[in-house]
Parts: structure tokens; sequence; C-alpha cells
């Protein structure tokens, strides 16, 4: 499957947060399976970075 063409049809926030893993076609119906991206926010990354500050 052409993941290029998948950004277009799929939401933004899917296609950043998530890799496709899989795809299927069952009966005609496309099934997509998605691994979530280990990707960190900046402002997590830091050692002494608190939710309290």
């Amino acid at each position: 499957m052409n993941e290029d063409l998948l950004k277009f049809v799929l939401p933004e926030l899917l296609v950043a947060h998530f890799d496709l893993a899989a795809n299927t076609t069952k009966d005609k119906i496309l099934h997509l399976y998605f691994e979530e991206k280990i990707d960190i926010p900046e402002e997590l990354k830091t050692k002494n970075s608190s939710c309290f500050d």
C-alpha cells in the first residue's frame, strides 16, 4: 500500500503519531493496523522537567 497516498486520506494527527504496521483487504473492506510512534515531546526530554514548575 502506498503510504504517501494515505497521508492525503487520513487525519494529520494519525499520520504524525502512528506508523502503518499492516493492511489487509477482506470482502472489499480495507483494514489498516497502526503502531504508535515512540515520540517524546521536547518539553519532557530534559531530566529536570517537572509538571509542577
